[in-house]
Protein backbone atom coordinates (compact mmCIF):
# COMPACT_ATOMS: atom_id res chain seq x y z
CA UNK A 1 0.00 0.00 0.00
CA UNK A 2 2.03 3.29 -1.24
CA UNK A 3 0.32 6.48 0.18
CA UNK A 4 1.78 10.34 0.14
CA UNK A 5 2.81 12.61 2.49
CA UNK A 6 4.80 15.61 3.12
CA UNK A 7 8.58 15.34 4.04
CA UNK A 8 7.24 16.85 7.72
CA UNK A 9 4.54 14.39 7.50
CA UNK A 10 7.29 11.51 6.85
CA UNK A 11 9.71 12.60 9.33
CA UNK A 12 6.89 12.99 12.30
CA UNK A 13 5.34 9.38 11.04
CA UNK A 14 8.36 7.34 10.41
CA UNK A 15 10.54 9.61 12.95
CA UNK A 16 7.97 9.14 16.11
CA UNK A 17 8.16 5.21 15.60
CA UNK A 18 11.48 5.82 15.41
CA UNK A 19 12.41 6.91 18.99
CA UNK A 20 11.49 3.39 19.91
CA UNK A 21 13.04 1.52 16.99
CA UNK A 22 15.29 3.06 14.18
CA UNK A 23 16.79 6.22 16.65
CA UNK A 24 17.64 9.42 15.50
CA UNK A 25 19.06 8.80 12.70
CA UNK A 26 15.55 8.54 10.81
CA UNK A 27 15.37 12.73 10.44
CA UNK A 28 18.93 12.65 9.40
CA UNK A 29 18.27 10.08 6.76
CA UNK A 30 15.04 11.77 5.55
CA UNK A 31 17.16 15.09 5.49
CA UNK A 32 19.80 13.24 2.99
CA UNK A 33 16.63 11.78 0.78
CA UNK A 34 15.23 15.78 0.66
CA UNK A 35 18.75 16.59 -0.61
CA UNK A 36 19.33 14.22 -3.12
CA UNK A 37 16.10 14.91 -5.08
CA UNK A 38 13.57 12.57 -6.83
CA UNK A 39 13.64 8.95 -7.34
CA UNK A 40 15.91 8.45 -4.39
CA UNK A 41 14.94 6.19 -1.43
CA UNK A 42 15.42 4.90 1.70
CA UNK A 43 14.37 1.56 3.26
CA UNK A 44 13.13 1.51 7.24
CA UNK A 45 12.95 -1.75 9.16
CA UNK A 46 11.50 -2.68 12.34
CA UNK A 47 9.54 -5.24 13.81
CA UNK A 48 8.71 -6.95 10.92
CA UNK A 49 7.14 -3.62 9.14
CA UNK A 50 8.98 -1.88 6.12
CA UNK A 51 8.70 1.26 4.76
CA UNK A 52 10.35 2.44 1.57
CA UNK A 53 10.23 5.64 0.92
CA UNK A 54 11.22 7.89 -2.07
CA UNK A 55 11.50 11.13 -3.27
CA UNK A 56 9.02 12.03 -5.37
CA UNK A 57 10.17 15.89 -6.00
CA UNK A 58 7.77 18.02 -4.80
CA UNK A 59 8.71 18.07 -1.50
CA UNK A 60 6.63 14.86 -0.94
CA UNK A 61 7.43 11.05 -0.36
CA UNK A 62 5.55 8.00 -1.66
CA UNK A 63 5.64 5.98 1.64
CA UNK A 64 4.63 1.78 1.05
CA UNK A 65 4.52 -0.30 4.08
CA UNK A 66 5.31 -3.80 4.20
CA UNK A 67 5.81 -6.79 6.32
CA UNK A 68 8.46 -9.07 6.38
CA UNK A 69 5.86 -12.24 5.89
CA UNK A 70 4.30 -10.53 2.69
CA UNK A 71 7.09 -12.50 0.13
CA UNK A 72 6.99 -15.10 2.31
CA UNK A 73 6.44 -18.54 0.91
CA UNK A 74 5.66 -22.30 0.97
CA UNK A 75 8.09 -23.90 3.32
CA UNK A 76 9.44 -20.92 5.39
CA UNK A 77 9.96 -21.30 8.98
CA UNK A 78 7.63 -18.32 11.00
CA UNK A 79 7.03 -18.32 15.13
CA UNK A 80 3.23 -17.77 16.08
CA UNK A 81 3.71 -15.36 19.48
CA UNK A 82 0.73 -15.96 21.94
CA UNK A 83 1.34 -13.31 24.30
CA UNK A 84 4.95 -14.12 26.18
CA UNK A 85 5.20 -17.69 24.85
CA UNK A 86 5.98 -18.19 20.69
CA UNK A 87 5.60 -21.73 19.25
CA UNK A 88 7.67 -22.46 15.68
CA UNK A 89 6.32 -23.95 12.35
CA UNK A 90 6.65 -24.15 8.99
CA UNK A 91 4.23 -22.48 5.98
CA UNK A 92 2.82 -25.56 4.12
CA UNK A 93 0.00 -23.11 2.85
CA UNK A 94 0.26 -19.59 1.17
CA UNK A 95 -2.15 -16.87 -0.80
CA UNK A 96 -1.98 -13.35 -0.91
CA UNK A 97 -3.94 -12.38 2.22
CA UNK A 98 -3.43 -15.85 4.08
CA UNK A 99 -0.35 -18.27 5.43
CA UNK A 100 -1.35 -21.28 7.12
CA UNK A 101 1.61 -22.90 8.99
CA UNK A 102 2.15 -25.95 10.94
CA UNK A 103 3.73 -26.43 14.62
CA UNK A 104 7.02 -28.36 14.47
CA UNK A 105 8.78 -30.17 16.53
CA UNK A 106 10.90 -27.75 18.82
CA UNK A 107 13.28 -29.63 21.67
CA UNK A 108 14.86 -27.41 24.16
CA UNK A 109 18.25 -28.12 24.59
CA UNK A 110 19.71 -26.11 27.17
CA UNK A 111 16.59 -27.11 30.02
CA UNK A 112 17.51 -26.87 34.07
CA UNK A 113 18.26 -30.55 33.58
CA UNK A 114 20.64 -30.56 30.89
CA UNK A 115 24.58 -30.54 31.53
CA UNK A 116 24.92 -27.62 29.17
CA UNK A 117 27.31 -24.91 29.96
CA UNK A 118 24.39 -22.50 29.28
CA UNK A 119 21.74 -24.31 30.66
CA UNK A 120 18.79 -21.95 32.05
CA UNK A 121 18.86 -21.24 36.12
CA UNK A 122 15.81 -21.71 38.32
CA UNK A 123 16.27 -19.03 41.47
CA UNK A 124 13.50 -20.06 43.83
CA UNK A 125 11.70 -16.83 45.57
CA UNK A 126 9.07 -14.75 44.81
CA UNK A 127 5.33 -16.41 44.03
CA UNK A 128 7.34 -19.80 42.98
CA UNK A 129 10.73 -18.74 41.43
CA UNK A 130 12.41 -17.14 38.42
CA UNK A 131 14.05 -18.65 35.42
CA UNK A 132 16.78 -17.34 34.19
CA UNK A 133 18.94 -17.81 30.85
CA UNK A 134 18.37 -17.68 26.91
CA UNK A 135 16.70 -20.38 25.57
CA UNK A 136 18.19 -22.52 22.72
CA UNK A 137 16.02 -24.63 20.86
CA UNK A 138 16.11 -27.28 17.24
CA UNK A 139 13.59 -27.92 14.99
CA UNK A 140 12.17 -30.66 12.93
CA UNK A 141 9.34 -30.52 10.55
CA UNK A 142 6.02 -32.27 12.35
CA UNK A 143 3.47 -33.33 8.90
CA UNK A 144 1.55 -34.41 11.66
CA UNK A 145 1.39 -31.30 13.96
CA UNK A 146 -1.85 -28.97 14.29
CA UNK A 147 -2.61 -26.01 11.84
CA UNK A 148 -3.32 -22.69 12.28
CA UNK A 149 -4.52 -20.06 9.40
CA UNK A 150 -3.54 -16.33 9.37
CA UNK A 151 -4.55 -13.32 7.41
CA UNK A 152 -3.15 -10.41 6.62
CA UNK A 153 -4.69 -7.08 8.25
CA UNK A 154 -3.56 -3.58 7.47
CA UNK A 155 -4.61 -0.41 9.23
CA UNK A 156 -3.92 3.42 9.21
CA UNK A 157 -3.56 4.83 12.51
CA UNK A 158 -4.62 8.94 12.33
CA UNK A 159 -3.00 9.50 15.43
CA UNK A 160 0.37 9.05 14.09
CA UNK A 161 0.00 9.31 10.84
CA UNK A 162 1.31 5.79 9.38
CA UNK A 163 -0.07 2.40 8.24
CA UNK A 164 0.41 -1.12 10.34
CA UNK A 165 0.77 -4.18 8.90
CA UNK A 166 0.62 -7.56 10.54
CA UNK A 167 -0.39 -11.23 10.01
CA UNK A 168 -2.93 -12.45 12.95
CA UNK A 169 -4.04 -15.41 13.61
CA UNK A 170 -8.01 -16.02 11.83
CA UNK A 171 -10.83 -15.08 14.12
CA UNK A 172 -8.38 -12.58 16.62
CA UNK A 173 -8.96 -9.06 16.58
CA UNK A 174 -6.39 -7.36 14.74
CA UNK A 175 -5.17 -5.54 17.55
CA UNK A 176 -4.59 -8.31 19.96
CA UNK A 177 -0.95 -7.97 21.47
CA UNK A 178 -1.06 -12.10 21.25
CA UNK A 179 -2.70 -13.73 17.92
CA UNK A 180 0.13 -12.92 15.35
CA UNK A 181 3.01 -14.41 12.88
CA UNK A 182 6.62 -13.13 12.83
CA UNK A 183 9.32 -14.73 10.32
CA UNK A 184 11.55 -17.51 11.15
CA UNK A 185 11.50 -20.22 14.11
CA UNK A 186 11.98 -18.72 17.67
CA UNK A 187 10.24 -20.96 20.26
CA UNK A 188 9.79 -19.48 23.54
CA UNK A 189 8.12 -21.01 26.82
CA UNK A 190 7.68 -18.61 29.56
CA UNK A 191 8.42 -19.75 32.65
CA UNK A 192 8.32 -17.38 34.54
CA UNK A 193 4.30 -16.38 33.89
Amino acid sequence: MTKQYTHKETCEAIGRFGTIGFGFDVREAMEELKSEGEGHSRTFEYDGLVWDVTANGRDCYDVTTTHELDNAKVGDGVTYTVYTDRHAGTIIKRTAKTITMQFDKAELLNGMNSDEEDKLQFTPGGFVGHTSGVQRYSYERNPNGETAKFSRREWFNKYDNRTYVRWVKVGANTHSHGSYLTNGRNEHYDYNF
